[in-house]
Parts: structure tokens; sequence; C-alpha cells
């Protein structure tokens, strides 16, 4: 599989990205993403079983290895590319940001600034912030 996602009746149904590569789950669960606001299904994305975590947590080791092999300045460029990146996409992002949350244009502006400023090292998140961020990436 290539594609990030794949519009079924009119949903994104977004796959999982592990060891360079777009996957389904063996479990093929998905969980629905919808808008808060009007309850409006946005999004499918599917769920990550036993067989993906493996999977993942065993590339994820093979990529950390060449990762720390690579001289920082190309490791710099990742990052310098990275924010690029999200800098060019910055009005997608807030629109699906907007759609996915309920979030207010301005609001959302600042939440991508800061994580541009965090990808360039120009600022670290508050304690309390990043353990708000790993509390929102931790499994239910």
């Amino acid at each position: 599989m290539s594609a990030a996602f794949e519009v079924i009746d009119g949903t994104p149904n977004y796959n999982l990205y592990v060891g360079g590569q777009w996957i389904r789950s063996s479990r093929n669960e998905v969980t629905e993403s919808r808008n808060p606001a009007t309850g409006e299904l946005f999004a499918k994305v599917q769920q990550a079983g036993a067989a993906e975590t493996e999977q993942a947590i065993s590339a994820a080791h093979g990529a950390y290895k060449a990762w720390a092999a690579t001289p920082v300045s190309a490791r710099e460029a990742v990052f310098f590319r990275a924010a690029d990146v999200l800098a060019a996409k910055t009005n997608e992002i807030v629109d699906v940001l907007i759609q996915e949350s309920v979030g207010d244009h301005a609001a959302v502006l600042a939440h991508i600034a800061i994580r541009e400023d965090v990808v360039l090292g120009k600022r670290r998140l508050s304690p309390p912030r990043r353990r708000a961020a790993r509390r929102r990436l931790r499994p239910s």
C-alpha cells in the first residue's frame, strides 16, 4: 500500500505509517474522528494492533541506529526541511485542525508557530506543556 489515505464513501480513511510504508492494520479496526461542533464524520483512522506495534518498534530501533550515525549537520538539515514543509503547508494544516477541533484561526496559527519554533530549536516546550503533550500521546 502506498497511500497515506484513501477516500471511501466520501470519507478519508487514514492508514498507518510504519517502517517507511503506509500499511493497513491487521486488526482492520478504525476510529472515527468527528467534528466536535457538528458531529460530522471527519475521517477514519486505522488502529494499530500488536503486530503493527512490534513492527513500528523494530523499525524505530533500526532507524535510530542510522540516525545516530548521521552527521549532526545532516540531522540539522532534516529539521530545517521539516520546518520549511510545516511553514509551506500552514494554511492547509490550519484548515484541517479547525475542522477537526473547532479551534479558531488565530489559536491554531499560534499552535503551529510554537511547534515550528520547537522543530527549529528556537524554543522548548515548558514542562507543563511537555507533560500535556505526552498525555495526549498516551494510548487510552
